[in-house]
C-alpha cells in the first residue's frame, strides 16, 4: 500500500506542534537559551529535527524581539519570537531548505522508468541494471565536480508501482586514514549546506548524518543523508579496495508494509 498524503501530513502535524513546543521558551524568555534548555518532548519527533532546532538556535542572532538566521543560499530570515505566523513562516523556510527531495535531478518517489531515463540521459548507459528493477549502478561517474567511483540508485515497489527511495555514493581509498580524510571533508562540504549535520561516531569520525528526509515514519530519525567509512569484504565486487567512503541517501520508505 502507498503511503498515503493522510499519513505523511499526520507526521508533518506533530513535527509542527513540536516547533511551538520549543519556541514557545524563546516567546517567553526572548532568549535563544530557552531553546536549548528544552529536553525533547515526544519521543517520535526525528532526532533529525532536534539537531536543526538547536544548530540553528546556536547560529543565529537576536535584536530585540527579531531572531535572524542566515540560511545556506546566503538569504537572511527574520521572525518575531511574539508572533506565531512568524514563527511557523521561519520555521518552515528553515524545514524547506534543509529537505532533500532529490539527488542528479531525480525527485525521490520517481517510478523506476522516469529515473532511468534522467539518470541515463545525466550519466549515459549504465554499467548494471538489476533484473527486479530495484536498482542501477554506474561506475567511475563524476557528480558535482567530484569523481565518483561507483553509484548506485535504489528503488522500492509495492507491486505494481516502483519508487526512487534512495542512493548510495561510493569512492574507495587506498587506506584507512585516506578514507578517515574524504569522510571527514564530505562531512565539512555538506555541514556547509545543511544545518542538521552530526558525527554518531563518538569522534572517530567513521559515520555522520544530515538533512531532513521527504518522507518520514514515526520510527525513523528523520535524517536524509549518511556518511560512512567502512571496510570492504573481498566477496564485495563492487569495490577493488580495502576502505571506502559511502554517501547515502535513504532509503526512504514510499510503501506501507
Amino acid at each position: 500500500m502507498v503511503r498515503s498524503k493522510l499519513q505523511d501530513i499526520t507526521i508533518r502535524k506533530k513535527l509542527n506542534d513540536m516547533k511551538k513546543i520549543i519556541l514557545l521558551g524563546l516567546v517567553l524568555v526572548f532568549s535563544i537559551d530557552a531553546i536549548l534548555a528544552l529536553p525533547p518532548t515526544k519521543e517520535d519527533v526525528p532526532l533529525a529535527f532536534h539537531v536543526l532546532v538547536s544548530n540553528v538556535a546556536k547560529k543565529s542572532r537576536i535584536v530585540g524581539n527579531k531572531v535572524s538566521y542566515i540560511l545556506p543560499d546566503g538569504k537572511i530570515i527574520t521572525m518575531k519570537n511574539n508572533r506565531v505566523k512568524s514563527i511557523d513562516k521561519f520555521w518552515n523556510t528553515v524545514l524547506a531548505q534543509n529537505t532533500i527531495k532529490g539527488i542528479c535531478d531525480v525527485t525521490f518517489g520517481a517510478s523506476y522508468d522516469k529515473a532511468k531515463t534522467v539518470l541515463e540521459e545525466k550519466f549515459g548507459e549504465p554499467d548494471s541494471l538489476s533484473f527486479s528493477k530495484d536498482s542501477i549502478l554506474f561506475r567511475k561517474k563524476e557528480y558535482k565536480g567530484i569523481q565518483f567511483d561507483w553509484m548506485k540508485f535504489l528503488f522500492q515497489t509495492n507491486g505494481k508501482e516502483s519508487f526512487f527511495n534512495g542512493a548510495i555514493f561510493g569512492i574507495d581509498c587506498k587506506s584507512k586514514s585516506d578514507a578517515i580524510r574524504i569522510k571527514r571533508e564530505f562531512h565539512e562540504l555538506l555541514s556547509e549546506r545543511y544545518a542538521n549535520f552530526l558525527n554518531l561516531d563518538n569522534g572517530n569520525h567513521f559515520e555522520s548524518c544530515g538533512g531532513f528526509a521527504p518522507v518520514l515514519t514515526d520510527k525513523n530519525l528523520g535524517f536524509a543523508i549518511r556518511i560512512e567509512l567502512v571496510e570492504n569484504k573481498e566477496s564485495d565486487l563492487i569495490f577493488d579496495k580495502t576502505y571506502a567512503v559511502h554517501i547515502i541517501y535513504g532509503p526512504f520508505d514510499f510503501v506501507k508494509k
